[in-house]
């Protein structure tokens, strides 16, 4: 038995160890109030896999209606290009929108709440890559949000902006390679997530 507990506790110990996590914290504001958190994290496998996650939860009242809000994506690369993603957007219990894609080994599949398409280049870097490395060279981005490859621009020192075909604006804000503050502009107002302190 003792023997079985030292082999069962070594085997787990070597999975703990085998990868890395950096987790980051962000609170959410609307109107200057605080409405909710998010939390992304990356694990490196430390065998060409990462893995990020995105997760987040917010309640506001907009136009006098409350709307409570949660987010999941998340995306698997291996050796650098994505295999997989998948995001959901809930409201009020209800699913708003999905996304999920993976790759064959010619394109991804790509299933969202509209129907199906596909999808030919193999993506390198996505939206969720922005909270972990400044995209200054990066002239395109994947966003696991609408499962579309989308243009983004750079607009001064630090400052990157990507449209979603819905007309929703993404402004991230970094400073010393760090996001200091993602801006995200809607019809209904525009929501702030700024490093927890």
């Amino acid at each position: 038995m003792k023997s079985f507990s030292l082999l069962l506790l070594t085997g787990l110990s070597s999975i703990l160890f085998s990868s890395a996590q950096t987790v980051h914290k962000f609170d959410i504001f609307l109107f200057g109030d605080k409405v909710g958190t998010m939390t992304v994290s990356r694990k490196d496998y430390g065998n060409g896999t990462m893995y990020y996650e995105l997760k987040s939860h917010s309640e506001a009242k907009v136009m006098f209606v409350k709307k409570v809000l949660d987010v999941e994506m998340n995306s698997t690369y291996e050796n650098g290009k994505m295999v997989r993603c998948y995001s959901r957007y809930v409201v009020n219990d209800k699913t708003e929108t999905f996304v999920s894609a993976s790759w064959d080994g010619s394109k991804y599949n790509v299933e969202n709440e509209k129907g199906k398409s596909t999808h030919g280049t193999q993506v390198l870097y996505s939206v969720l890559h922005l909270f972990y490395k400044e995209p200054s060279a990066q002239q395109s981005l994947w966003s696991e949000r609408v499962g579309q490859q989308l243009p983004i621009k750079h607009k001064g020192s630090g400052i990157y902006e990507f449209k979603n075909p819905g007309g929703a604006t993404n402004v991230y804000k970094y400073e010393n390679g760090k996001v200091k503050e993602v801006e995200m502009q809607a019809t209904f107002g525009t929501s702030y997530m700024r490093p927890a302190v």
